[in-house]
């Protein structure tokens, strides 16, 4: 399922805060359709590595974190909040400095209604020549991407990473212009979460996906 991007400004980011709260503006909440302040309740799920927040909304009588406003003025209210203050203080707080913000959302990552990226993958690097085949293990599963000069991302995939290697190296169009390759191993489940936030966030920055992921 493709991944949906929208057109952002500073109103747009979310923030995770030192206290557990998790903070989504107006605008993100209106886009996914949420109602805050009505009893709604939300899952909340996690990748560790890279730590990745989840979002969708619970149903089914499943349980969930409480969505309430996160700003109210009169009978108007704005905003979203999410207090996960447990789950922050142990998983969250040990490995990154908080608070986060300037989150960019990334919806409809299927099947949840929100992603938030709270830090890149600690990526493995290795030259993106013949010389880099022997420094990848052969077994090794997971996601990568394709850099260009300066760090410029040209592709992002998933999958067996030396055969994934291998098989970019045979692309001329590849070769002409890759210059590095960096992989992060992971489940392959989280692998394809992630290659769509990814892109997602290339797209957000530079308005389109990467330029060989265009060509699929």
């Amino acid at each position: 399922m493709p991944t949906s991007l929208h057109p952002m400004g500073k109103s747009d980011y979310c923030s995770v805060h030192s206290d557990g709260m998790i903070t989504l503006p107006d605008v993100v909440v209106r886009r996914i359709g949420w109602t805050p302040g009505v009893r709604q309740k939300i899952v909340v799920d996690f990748i560790l590595d890279p730590v990745t927040l989840l979002f969708r909304k619970a149903e089914g009588g499943r349980a969930g974190f409480t969505l309430s406003y996160l700003n109210k003025n009169g009978d108007s209210i704005s905003g979203g909040k999410i207090s996960c203050s447990a789950f922050i203080n142990q998983y969250v707080k040990p490995k990154l400095i908080l608070p986060i913000r300037d989150l960019v959302p990334i919806y409809d990552v299927s099947p949840y209604n929100l992603a938030l990226l709270l830090e890149q993958p600690d990526w493995c690097r290795v030259p993106f020549s013949k010389s880099g085949q022997t420094e990848i293990d052969g077994s090794a599963i997971g996601i990568y991407q394709l850099l260009g000069h300066h760090d410029h991302q040209l592709y992002v995939g998933i999958g067996n990473i030396a055969e994934r290697f291998n098989a970019h190296l045979r692309r001329d169009d590849m070769v002409s212009v890759g210059r590095q390759f960096e992989y992060h191993i992971i489940q392959r489940e989280d692998a394809l979460l992630l290659e769509k936030i990814l892109m997602a966030l290339h797209e957000s920055e530079f308005g389109d996906v990467p330029e060989f992921n265009q060509r699929r």
